[in-house]
């Protein structure tokens, strides 16, 4: 083949593939593609094409052709191809770490609120507040004629479900279960209004 009319050339299991402006003949070494059959066998992930590109030696690149798909190969960035779906698996594994660490938040921020909530409930009735361990008791102790047995319940249910997520025996917090302590907890706090 003439070099002047060769665009690309890489070398993949002893056999030659050349990128030029004119066909030539097709040998059993060697693969010469047009530029425009080239891109159409990229855009259509041949696997032959891809994997000789992605394991094989550059030899000669005027237009830097073979080097760009390279390295969006190894890179990831060629949808369809394997390397890409790699890269999305990846990016589905740390995009479920970041739901979870919202979740987490959220958790955090109801803990917190039924915390405060039930302390201030304390202070308003001249009681020293409890630690956020012995609200659940303290409650039943001081308001149980004043709030429904299934309502005091709530911040029980809140704070174990919370601590048990802190000292990690859940690893995976439910979404639905967030949904039912929120719903819980603004029913409890209706109820510290009344009081």
């Amino acid at each position: 083949m003439q070099k002047k009319s060769v665009l690309a050339e890489w070398e993949f299991q002893n056999k030659n593939y050349f990128i030029s402006l004119k066909k030539a003949k097709k040998t059993e070494n060697s693969f010469s593609f047009l530029l425009e059959d080239f891109f159409k066998e990229i855009c259509e992930h041949n696997p032959s094409i891809l994997i000789s590109i992605r394991d094989g030696k550059i030899l000669y690149d005027k237009l830097k052709i073979v080097s760009v798909v390279k390295n969006n190969l190894k890179k990831g960035a060629l949808v369809g191809t394997k390397e890409n779906l790699l890269v999305k698996l990846e990016k589905i594994d740390s995009e479920l770490i970041k739901c979870n660490k919202i979740k987490i938040q959220v958790l955090s921020n109801l803990y917190n609120s039924l915390v405060d909530s039930c302390q201030a409930l304390f202070i308003i009735n001249n009681f020293s507040p409890p630690v956020p361990k012995k609200i659940s008791e303290e409650l039943k102790n001081k308001f149980s004629k004043k709030i429904d047995k299934k309502i005091i319940n709530y911040p029980e249910e809140i704070i174990r479900y919370y601590k048990d997520v802190e000292h990690q025996k859940v690893h995976i917090i439910d979404g639905k279960k967030l949904d039912d302590l929120a719903k819980k907890l603004l029913l409890f706090k209706e109820i510290l209004k009344d009081l």
